[in-house]
């Protein structure tokens, strides 16, 4: 109820699973997650070793905008 149906282009971000986002972001969006298991190390380290960074944020939003 909070997110409009007439805004389709959706992009979730989540440190852990992307399972269960899709109902969010439709076929029309995209989900940014983890789906694997096993690291560890510092925060800024992490995100940067598995691609959890505001460049690939930036690139899949566009890449969403691009496909309306």
């Amino acid at each position: 109820s909070v997110l409009p149906t007439r805004i389709k282009a959706r992009v979730s971000i989540e440190a852990a699973t992307t399972m269960g986002w899709h109902r969010f972001t439709t076929d029309h969006g995209s989900t940014i997650g983890l789906d694997r298991f096993g690291a560890s190390a510092p925060g800024d380290t992490i995100y940067a070793e598995l691609d959890l960074t505001t460049a690939r944020v930036v690139a899949e939003v566009r890449h969403v905008l691009a496909r309306r």
